[in-house]
């Protein structure tokens, strides 16, 4: 039989150690909700005994800053409906109305002012959200002392729940969020980076641990990145980001339309390539894997310019705290050996280097959508597998894009003949013929991109409307536009992208078939 002080010293031990395992890069986060409801009002709810038209109770989060907020599961008349509350000690009013809990009703269908005048004469303002029903899926977030964050670099303690509506999986955790983009940071509607304590999957996305909300502020359709990774996931690019749509109630404040969205990282379900270590040192291990990024905001940490084109790189993968020289100096030489080749018309060496196919495929997306960000170049990502090729890829950043029939940047044209490796990539017939045959290949998929399109657009109607009021696009701020900020109907805005989009494919179509 085991000793049992043995036993315990084991289990104590494992214990112990399971405790002080280091996690990657892990916020301090809550693992209780963070909001902690004080004060005389401890319930406010929409019960279905009183409110026959709702398919369920609804009950709202009671925040610190006195804001009171939930959401619909179903499109109700939202001018009179019938609150349940608790109220500790005083009464409570809605537009100077006594409200009677079970009894009373009060419109809900805006932002409702409500005071609980306690029995001690003092006053308490309350502000009332109740979001109505979309269709799409629901995100509440409550972060520690209800703050938002403040920069890019600190994770802010959160707990998040997520509402499926019945369509996805729900889901509740405490994670960690903190600021993302580099323009977009400094936009209203600001977006933010998530990470979850595990690895999860998020609204029948694969699992990890990193996820982006997109705030898409300058994109009156709502849909720029969404169709171009609609696109990408026709083409044979490895993997291009898979995203939901979502609403969002921050701290009590619904923030609009947010694109829920997987991170760019390395990870089997993501850029499925082998992560390296510092040890990765010899012949064979250093050659990869490595996630790069050609960026002009050239602001990483581990980062070089190319020799012959002066390009800005950014090295994401390995991390700052794990690459080492040797390393950095493998791969600022194999994109040195590309350039060089290709520099020289030295095509047939180039690809001994470099991945054609993928080349192909990334040229087709940009080039569809007029995407400005591969000429600054901007978020321009590619990969290198160890003992394999650089591929270009996945994509992502597609804010500047469906602007207009022959959009134009620093007078390149966004077809991205001229866009860095693609100026020389076009004097190669061999690179000029592949485009052309994958170009028909895929023709009859970009045909139904329209459709697409107009489907996802009807799906966002009721989302994009309240976004549309609360968000509206102010040109002043913008450091460029693209023609429909200040078009209303959004109807509108999305007939003129499909417009933009076929006039696109028949100019490509026209050029290649010069090829």
């Amino acid at each position: 039989m085991m000793n049992f002080k043995f036993l315990f010293f084991l289990l104590s031990t494992l214990f112990v150690f399971a405790a002080c395992e280091k996690k990657e890069d892990t916020p301090d986060i809550p693992e209780e909700p963070v909001e902690q409801v004080e004060g005389a009002l401890k319930i406010f709810k929409f019960e279905k005994k009183y409110n026959p038209q709702l398919s369920t109770d609804v009950e709202l989060t009671i925040y610190n800053n006195k804001n009171i907020a939930g959401h619909l599961n179903v499109t109700v008349d939202m001018k009179a409906l019938i609150p349940t509350f608790d109220v500790e000690d005083g009464q409570l009013y809605c537009n100077d109305v006594l409200l009677k809990s079970g009894q009373s009703t009060c419109d809900f269908s805006s932002i409702v002012s409500i005071v609980l005048l306690e029995d001690d004469g003092d006053k308490v303002d309350y502000k009332v959200m109740l979001l109505p029903y979309t269709g799409l899926p629901v995100v509440t977030i409550c972060t520690e002392n209800e703050r938002f964050p403040q920069d890019k670099v600190s994770w802010v303690p959160t707990r998040i729940k997520i509402d499926g509506m019945g369509v996805f999986p729900d889901y509740t955790d405490s994670v960690g969020i903190r600021g993302r983009g580099n323009v977009t940071w400094g936009l209203p509607k600001q977006a933010f980076n998530m990470k979850l304590t595990n690895k999860d999957a998020l609204l029948n996305m694969p699992n990890q641990k990193r996820w982006c909300f997109l705030a898409n502020w300058r994109d009156r359709t709502l849909l720029r990145n969404d169709v171009a990774f609609h696109i990408g996931q026709q083409t044979a690019l490895a993997w291009t980001p898979r995203s939901q749509f979502v609403e969002v109630i921050f701290n009590g404040v619904h923030m609009g339309n947010y694109q829920l969205t997987e991170q760019v990282r390395i990870d089997k379900n993501r850029v499925n390539i082998k992560e390296m270590k510092s040890e990765h040192t010899d012949a064979i291990k250093i050659t990869g894997g490595y996630l790069l990024e050609i960026d002009s905001y050239w602001d990483e940490e581990n980062k070089f310019k190319s020799a012959t084109y002066n390009l800005p790189f950014n090295i994401k993968n390995p991390d700052a705290d794990v690459l080492v020289p040797v390393q950095k100096e493998y791969i600022e030489n194999y994109i040195n050996n590309i350039e060089d080749k290709l520099s020289k018309n030295e095509f047939a060496a180039a690809y001994n280097y470099l991945d054609m196919n993928s080349c192909v495929d990334y040229w087709i997306v940009q080039a569809l959508t007029g995407n400005t960000e591969i000429v600054n170049p901007l978020s321009v990502y590619c990969y290198k597998e160890r003992s394999g090729k650089l591929f270009m890829g996945p994509l992502w950043d597609f804010d500047k894009s469906f602007s207009s029939v022959e959009a134009a940047y620093n007078g390149k044209t966004t077809l991205h003949y001229t866009s860095w490796w693609y100026n020389d990539l076009f004097k190669d017939t061999t690179f000029k013929t592949k485009v052309k045959n994958r170009f028909n290949e895929l023709l009859p998929k970009l045909k139904d991109v329209p459709q697409y399109i107009q489907v996802k657009a009807n799906y966002l109607s009721n989302s994009e409307r309240l976004n549309w009021q609360k968000w509206q696009i102010d040109t002043t701020i913008l450091d460029s536009t693209n023609g429909d900020e200040t078009i209303d109907n959004y109807q509108e805005a999305i007939n003129r992208m499909i417009s933009i989009y076929n006039g696109r494919l028949e100019l490509l179509k026209g050029e290649i078939e010069k090829f």
